[in-house]
């Protein structure tokens, strides 16, 4: 057991060594409520100290009068929202606003994934918590599509053979991805040598792919899908010609 006085008012405490090890010895003076490290300030038990014991008469000042006798008061370790002057009531404020910046965050995210679901959908790793999402709000989500994985070979362009003013173009599509997906659009564009846009036009599925059936609207994985487009030709001008392909959403 050993004694330590406040600094502020003087009143001295019974403390013991598991008081002194906690919280680094830092304690509230019960008297003056003010924090102190009570290890600074502490008292020899065996000196002579009649105002630490309280048993003798406590000496008069210059005028007098008697001094204010010391008293022990049990010693009280102070918890940290005390350590960091928080009150009850700033404690509750403070819980509250955390509730409040869950619940804001919460509704953005919700307010993201429900008007941007189809764009997020075709993030693999995202795709099962959106989808799963979804199905209760019923927002949209397209099939998984990566158009990049889709290879664009043996492309050419040639005179129609029926038609005069008619150009045929022919192309070789093969879907490179682990998993089978959407035919793409197919954005064919007409230059001059300048490289002047002449003509452009983008055709769905259905008019490169004359035998696509209803229930056959996705591209097996590894497999060559031979496209056939017929357009109007726009005469000599057009010397060159590009064939992008887009996701169809």
């Amino acid at each position: 057991m050993s004694l330590t006085r406040c600094p502020h008012c003087q009143t001295v405490f019974r403390i013991d060594e598991e008081q002194l090890q906690a919280r680094g010895g830092v304690v509230r003076c019960g008297q003056c409520q003010q924090i102190f490290q009570s290890t600074r300030h502490l008292i020899d038990v065996e000196a002579k100290d009649t105002t630490a014991t309280g048993t003798d008469t406590p000496p008069m000042d210059t005028q007098n009068k008697p001094r204010k006798k010391r008293r022990f008061i049990g010693s009280h370790l102070p918890t940290i929202d005390e350590l960091l002057g928080r009150t009850p009531q700033q404690r509750t404020r403070a819980i509250f606003w955390i509730i409040g910046i869950v619940l804001v965050a919460s509704l953005f995210l919700a307010q993201v994934m429900y008007f941007y679901s189809d764009e997020l959908s075709q993030n693999r790793m995202l795709r099962p918590l959106i989808v799963a999402t979804c199905k209760p709000f019923k927002c949209k989500t397209s099939p998984l599509q990566d158009v990049s994985n889709i290879e664009l070979a043996d492309t050419q362009i040639q005179p129609h053979p029926k038609f005069k003013k008619a150009l045929r173009i022919s192309a070789t599509l093969i879907n490179r991805a682990d998993f089978a997906q959407p035919y793409p659009l197919m954005e064919v564009t007409l230059t001059e040598n300048s490289g002047h846009i002449i003509a452009r036009k983008t055709f769905k599925p259905r008019e490169y792919i004359r035998s696509l059936g209803k229930n056959n609207n996705k591209m097996p994985t590894n497999v060559s899908v031979r496209a056939r487009l017929d357009v109007t030709s726009p005469g000599k001008r057009a010397q060159n010609y590009e064939i992008q392909l887009v996701a169809n959403r």
